[in-house]
């Protein structure tokens, strides 16, 4: 089983370089991602990076909201529902939720399920 199936992903990918030490890694690096996607990481790297700097906590409550400026030329838009990968958090938009509720791994709490 690989990493995208053991968390119940539609598809996985990661590539890294360490200018430090020159080390590259990749897994399927050469996949298309939407960068919706791929901002995840460092949102949730800052997120776990101002609780362990005591600047938030895991309980530090945020606005949900669906709608983005875009980087292209600044217009809004929002995320269907039929194409938002969590429905959890689309159904919260208005609410706000936890900084733990956000940044947990909700393909690992449904695999637990099953």
């Amino acid at each position: 089983m690989d990493a995208g199936q053991a968390a119940s992903a539609e598809a996985v990918a990661v590539a890294f370089y360490d200018y430090h030490h020159l080390t590259a890694w990749e897994y399927q690096a050469e996949r298309w991602f939407h960068a919706a996607s791929t901002i995840k990481v460092p949102v949730l790297l800052g997120a776990v990076a101002a609780i362990a700097e005591g600047r938030l906590k895991a309980s530090s409550r945020v606005h949900v909201r669906n709608r983005f400026l875009s980087v292209v030329d600044g217009k809004p838009f929002r995320i269907d529902s039929a194409r938002d990968s969590n429905q959890d958090v689309h159904a919260a938009v208005g609410r706000t939720l936890q900084i733990r509720e956000l940044a947990r791994l909700d393909a690992w709490e449904r695999a637990s399920r099953t």
